[in-house]
């Protein structure tokens, strides 16, 4: 199944949303199985309090390894982009940068969207040097992200290289 998985951050509604979904629908229209989209706006996500527990957690110990235990949307959302087979991020550039929003959302990631440290962790736990769980095998999924940026400044091209850092922990 091919899966199309649109992160938006904008305004409910408004032009973050209607590029998404005409991006999707054309997904769709390529033969893509399922489209999903998520304005984070919608959802509740605090910010990462740099507690370490992702990284204890994600290096085996306790039973909720690989999530965070803030009890917001985060989990949620990050199961939905663990799901995908491909990602686009779509958002605004207000003012020369992405929203706050996008800086909430990939602090979370930690550690356990990190696919090299995903995948030492596991090559310990199958040769028995540690214990613990072994990592979501979701993460090890190589997906295609497509980034769209939009705005009204001529500062909009740096929102394309600061919105790819969201790629890079998940190779």
């Amino acid at each position: 199944m091919r899966k199309v998985t649109a992160i938006v951050i904008g305004r409910p509604g408004k032009m973050s949303e209607t590029l998404a979904r005409q991006a999707l629908q054309g997904a769709k229209d390529s033969g893509a199985d399922e489209v999903e989209l998520f304005n984070l706006n919608d959802y509740k996500i605090d910010t990462c309090i740099g507690c370490d527990h992702c990284l204890r957690h994600s290096a085996g110990r306790g039973e909720q390894a690989f999530h965070c235990f803030r009890k917001d949307d985060f989990n949620f959302l990050a199961d939905k982009v663990l799901d995908a087979n491909a990602l686009l991020y779509v958002m605004p550039m207000y003012e020369k940068y992405p929203p706050r929003l996008f800086k909430v959302f990939l602090d979370r990631f930690g550690p356990f969207f990190d696919t090299a440290f995903a995948l030492e962790h596991q090559e310990l736990v199958e040769s028995g040097q540690r214990q613990g769980p072994l990592p979501d095998q979701r993460l090890f999924k190589v997906r295609p992200v497509a980034f769209i940026a939009h705005g009204g400044s001529e500062w909009t091209t740096l929102g394309l290289p600061t919105m790819a850092v969201a790629g890079v922990p998940m190779n």
